[in-house]
């Protein structure tokens, strides 16, 4: 992004920032029941793979780490702290290689940044728990990864192509 220093930049970080909170916060009022838990869409993280793709990696990476801390100090506590940091970390580093060597589109990218940050916050669980049990839940994560993550890819290419780059 152009203008680092500026107020313009310091404008649209702090929009995308609000917006992946906004985001987050709506998905978690209003937490629909799929009848797994912990299951959730992850609709913030069409703001960082908006980032990522419209800006660069460091915006889209400031972005993400700031939504996880300020999520976790405002709806959560240390342990969701703990979780969304090992998601989102693991999610973000995969995510920024696969659109580093272009192997898949935003959709794939998003996609399995999803499945990631549910098998990193797995890890974070039997870290936690001291048991390797809870990797039994991971079929069930590893769709649902899929599924919200492909969904949340082809949100982000939408927005990706109808918000006008200067904007």
């Amino acid at each position: 992004m152009k203008g680092k220093g500026s107020a313009k930049y310091t404008a649209r970080l702090s929009v995308l920032l609000c917006l992946a909170l906004l985001m987050g916060y709506i998905e978690y009022l209003a937490a629909f029941d799929v009848g797994v838990p912990g299951v959730k869409a992850g609709f913030a993280n069409i703001v960082v793979l908006f980032a990522l793709y419209r800006y660069d990696a460091s915006v889209a990476f400031g972005v993400n780490l700031c939504r996880i801390g300020l999520s976790a100090l405002l709806f959560g506590n240390a342990v969701s702290a703990f979780y969304g940091v090992c998601g989102g970390l693991l999610a973000f580093f995969v995510m920024w290689l696969l659109k580093k060597i272009n192997l898949f589109g935003v959709v794939g990218v998003s996609a399995l940044g999803a499945v990631c940050h549910n098998m990193a916050q797995l890890g974070a669980a039997a870290l936690l728990s001291g048991t390797v049990y809870v990797f039994s839940y991971a079929p069930v994560l590893l769709v649902a990864g899929t599924v919200f993550g492909a969904l949340t890819g082809l949100l982000c290419l939408f927005l990706l192509k109808k918000i006008p780059e200067n904007l």
